[in-house]
């Protein structure tokens, strides 16, 4: 981008913003972090994202055409041929159809998260060693490394975000908690205002899963209380914890950039800022409209498929009974 003729700075947040989008967007790892802690259904924590994450996407788009147009930003044009755009969609086939193969499983029942983790890695398997060729045997050992090594930190995490939202529980934290936030109001609408304020603030300087990990235990309760649902409510957290990481002082989506495109902290801050004020207006929305968080898991959650094809056969029948007669 720079060498193209696009600001440093800009470039810098560019990326750094659109980087926020894997957590909101299924299948996503923070979505399954905030699932094994709260007990909420990972299916339809992923289902839950896919427009939060649509309208945080179109939001950074507009503004990217915006300031495009504003600062006469150099375009490209690029032309492909028919057997050129067909060579482009066979090579990315395989891997698009990863998230719909583990969405599509566990949507359909056919395997759980924790058993759609092994199908998306004999799938990548076979996609670098068969597909891609770009994998060898004699990079399994370093791969299988890398792997148990991330993953015992993950466990790890959760281990100790278990233990401390027991602690939290044994000593009745969440409902002191509970109780001093009803003490300011019972309204669901300001409560929620509240933890974003809360949240936003603290993803300022903590990690995102951490925040999970150590709220999530102590702020449930309370929202189940209110009549939140549990998956509007993932989803609220997880938006938060993406904000904050473009947030000043210590986002590390930040940080990144500045490195990458060796600018200060100050002038990616500046930039990204247009895009972090974008990002709440669909944290406002997400919040206040909870129907379209629900919309789709109770779109395809709620739909009982064999019910509605019995339903079909029985009314098929009337009208044939009906005919005859």
């Amino acid at each position: 981008m720079i060498k193209d003729g696009y600001k440093k700075d800009f470039s810098a947040a560019l990326v750094a913003i659109a980087s926020t989008m894997g957590p909101i967007i299924p299948p996503s790892i923070t979505f399954l972090l905030y699932g094994v802690v709260s007990g909420t259904s990972i299916g339809a924590l992923f289902l839950a994202g896919a427009i939060p994450g649509v309208l945080l996407g179109l939001s950074q788009m507009v503004l990217i055409r915006f300031y495009s147009r504003k600062m006469n930003f150099p375009k490209r044009e690029m032309r492909y041929s028919i057997r050129e755009t067909v060579r482009i969609i066979s090579d990315t086939v395989a891997a698009l159809l990863f998230p719909i193969i583990i969405m599509g499983g566990i949507l359909s029942g056919f395997f759980t998260p924790t058993e759609a983790s092994s199908v998306a890695v004999f799938y990548a398997l076979v996609c670098g060693f068969v597909i891609y060729k770009e994998l060898r045997i004699r990079d399994l050992p370093k791969i299988f490394l890398e792997s148990a090594m991330m993953s015992a930190g993950v466990l790890i995490i959760i281990g100790i975000g278990s233990a401390f939202g027991w602690m939290m529980a044994n000593e009745s934290v969440p409902k002191l908690f509970a109780g001093e936030l009803l003490k300011i109001s019972r309204n669901p609408y300001v409560l929620l205002l509240l933890i974003n304020i809360l949240l936003l603030i603290l993803g300022t300087f903590m990690e995102g899963s951490a925040i999970i990990i150590i709220l999530t235990p102590v702020l449930f309760p309370l929202m189940t209380q209110m009549g939140i649902d549990p998956v509007h409510f993932g989803v609220i957290m997880v938006l938060n914890v993406i904000i904050g990481l473009c947030t000043p002082p210590v986002g590390l989506c930040l940080y990144i950039g500045c490195q990458i495109a060796d600018t200060s902290l100050e002038e990616i801050s500046r930039a990204i800022f247009p895009f972090v004020l974008a990002a709440l207006c669909v944290l406002a929305i997400v919040t206040y409209f909870p129907e379209l968080v629900m919309f789709l898991p109770n779109l395809f959650l709620g739909f009982n498929l064999m019910g509605e094809i019995k339903v079909a056969c029985i009314d098929t029948l009337i009208l044939l009974i009906h005919s005859v007669a």
